[in-house]
């Protein structure tokens, strides 16, 4: 495991990786991926989140109206449980 500079989690970059090896999942929705894919990158390079996850394959993808949300996993875990991950940038949480 590595702690991220964040100090809030711990990573497994290998196990995460090999993990997206396995599931074989990718963007059902191409124009979702063509509008999303850059935000999503440059949000994890803001925020230093390189964690062996593969950002062109979710985990899953909600649609909704006036929503859509990316969901990714990686394997890891929290170091402080009393804190939360967030983008600085927007006001969204990540546990």
């Amino acid at each position: 495991m590595t702690n991220h500079i964040s100090e809030i989690f711990d990573f497994d970059k290998d196990a995460t990786s090999k993990a997206y090896d396995k599931l074989d999942l990718k963007f059902d929705d191409t124009t979702a991926r063509d509008d999303c894919l850059g935000k999503i990158l440059s949000a994890i390079q803001r925020t230093s989140l390189d964690v062996g996850i593969d950002f062109t394959k979710p985990w899953e993808e909600i649609s909704m109206e006036n929503h859509y949300q990316i969901e990714y996993i990686f394997i890891g875990k929290k170091s402080n449980n009393e804190t939360h991950i967030s983008d600085c940038k927007s006001s969204n949480k990540v546990y």
